[in-house]
């Protein structure tokens, strides 16, 4: 069987991905990371491989996907006010990069509704913005 057959359908499988890595072997059962239409590349860990039927496999590599955007959106959350913006938002996927944000910008908009003057509180903020 040609797993790579699969390919061209990959964009109705699922949302944002355009197709898989397989890695530079033609006959490669071996599934590396998922790419989506704009060519961003994201890893889907190891040890997942196209075997039996496709409806199985594909399974997986939703399950491995699932993990892997879990694992990678933790990591992401955390190193946010580690690392400067500009790294930090090349470093991570799109996806993360929007989610993680929007997380901390809601989180310091909370804050600032918690302070006694919460309207100068959120001006310093927006300034500070």
């Amino acid at each position: 069987k040609n797993v790579q057959a699969v390919q061209p359908h990959m964009a109705k499988c699922f949302d944002g991905i355009r197709k898989l890595d397989f890695g530079d072997e033609p006959k490669s059962i071996d599934i590396f990371a998922m790419i989506s239409g704009e060519g961003e590349k994201v890893s889907l860990g190891k040890n997942l491989k196209a075997r039996g039927n496709v409806e199985m496999w594909l399974t997986l590599v939703e399950q491995h996907m699932l993990a892997q955007l879990r694992k990678l959106g933790k990591e992401a959350y955390r190193s946010y006010h580690d690392i400067a913006r500009t790294v930090w938002v090349l470093d991570n996927p799109a996806q993360l990069v929007v989610t993680v944000s929007q997380i901390h910008w809601v989180a310091k908009l909370e804050k600032c509704f918690k302070q006694k003057a919460p309207v100068e509180a959120l001006r310093d903020f927006l300034n500070d913005n």
